[in-house]
């Protein structure tokens, strides 16, 4: 008997990676090809041994252990990417079978708002808009949008604060009155929910198609990059609850395209870090952005009626703490220590845009409602100028007021938006 070796390329470099949202923890869903940053993805399935230590007269009389409870864990990268369709009126929103990255999430999140947009009926002032009859549905409190002002500013991003019928008032003020017809375009809205069951799977494939593998019963945490020069990027850490192969299940690794829009570079930023009382448009200077998210997502476990030891996924872990800590360096000024004293409430908001032929692009994240929670950090940064080491703790918002259709949207302590 010889033993042959399997020189294959890593999969993680060359392969095929498939998601699928489970209809039920570890069931499988409809399976959806879809394109991790490549050298990112790092599957690791285990499987526990339980020892087995009979009674012996012979020293180190080892025996064969029992296979106990699969499991594994999964790492791995993805761009935050824009759907490939401009949600704007008329359109319907791509699914997850041309935009997969709705569904991790969706998954991690709990709470997704996605629907078409519309165009303004009526620009009654810079803060308040008309949108076509019966579309104010689409965008309902807590929503991220982009409205389209004039030729000088283009789109901009705004949270919808309130909405009666189909009048919306919006925060902060656009830097202009929108004229009648203007675009009004919906980004992909994520936002935690208290409680979440939801799982997916992530299969993976190298070119030898008999070394395939799936993890199922996927769920777990997820941290957001924003770096200068660089794509912006969502890293994805989640445990299994089982696994199959690696061998030969089915996936197919021919090439094709990714679906999604363009990744969008950090270039040109924007950040707004103001008093939720205030309503302008205020650019802050930021250094650098670093986003921890509490998602609190677990396995529960149990001796029966599991999978493989674990019974569902339950949001359970960390719920007194914030969902969101950002920590931000930025040059030296006076506001952060003022506010920081005053405990004064404040929205952050950071949004990466890219201008194309169709408009423009968004990838965005909005604190609505949140405070420094420690003394701002003096450092001495680059050029040996000073800089402020300043930490945000995300609340839950009470910045939404009037209809309110989905109550988790509209008091979200943490939003991210993809248009």
């Amino acid at each position: 008997m010889t033993i042959s070796p399997l020189d294959h390329v890593f999969a993680g470099h060359l392969g095929a990676c498939y998601f699928s949202e489970e209809s039920g923890m570890g069931t499988l869903g409809t399976e959806r090809r879809a394109w991790p940053v490549a050298d990112t993805i790092e599957v690791m399935p285990t499987q526990e041994s339980v020892d087995v230590k009979t009674l012996s007269p012979r020293a180190h009389d080892a025996e064969t252990p029992m296979q106990g409870n699969k499991g594994g864990t999964l790492k791995l990268s993805y761009y935050l990417q824009p759907p490939a369709t401009v949600n704007a009126t008329g359109a319907t929103p791509d699914t997850s079978s041309t935009n997969p990255l709705r569904i991790p999430l969706k998954v991690l999140f709990g709470g997704e708002s996605v629907a078409a947009g519309s165009t303004v009926a009526t620009g009654t002032s810079a803060s308040e808009i008309t949108v076509a009859s019966g579309h104010g549905a689409r965008m309902t409190a807590g929503q991220i949008i982009a409205v389209e002002t004039d030729g000088s500013y283009g789109f901009e991003l705004a949270q919808v604060r309130s909405r009666a019928t189909d009048d919306l008032t919006l925060y902060p003020h656009l830097s202009g009155t929108p004229a009648t017809s203007q675009a009004v375009t919906n980004l992909n809205t994520y936002y935690p929910t208290s409680s979440n069951t939801a799982s997916m799977s992530v299969a993976l494939s190298s070119l030898n198609t008999d070394r395939q593998v799936c993890m199922r019963g996927c769920t777990g945490s997820a941290a957001l990059k924003f770096e200068r020069n660089a794509l912006a990027v969502m890293d994805l850490s989640l445990n299994a609850a089982t696994f199959d192969g690696p061998s030969a299940l089915g996936y197919a690794i021919t090439r094709s395209e990714d679906t999604l829009a363009a990744p969008l570079a950090v270039r040109n930023s924007i950040c707004w870090l103001q008093a939720t009382s205030t309503t302008t448009r205020v650019n802050t200077a930021v250094d650098s952005v670093a986003i921890t998210l509490n998602f609190g997502n677990v396995h529960l476990t149990s001796l029966t009626g599991t999978l493989e030891g674990k019974r569902a996924v339950h949001r359970g872990e960390g719920l007194t703490e914030s969902f969101a800590k950002i920590e931000l360096v930025l040059p030296d000024n006076t506001d952060v220590f003022t506010w920081y004293a005053a405990q004064t409430e404040l929205n952050f908001t950071f949004i990466v845009k890219v201008d194309t032929a169709s408009g423009r692009r968004f990838v965005a994240v909005m604190a609505p409602q949140c405070v420094i929670d420690a003394y701002p950090e003096i450092q001495k940064g680059e050029g040996n100028l000073t800089k402020v080491k300043v930490s945000l703790r995300a609340k839950v918002s009470e910045q939404c007021s009037g209809t309110i259709t989905t109550a988790e949207l509209a008091s979200a302590p943490f939003l991210l938006a993809l248009g």
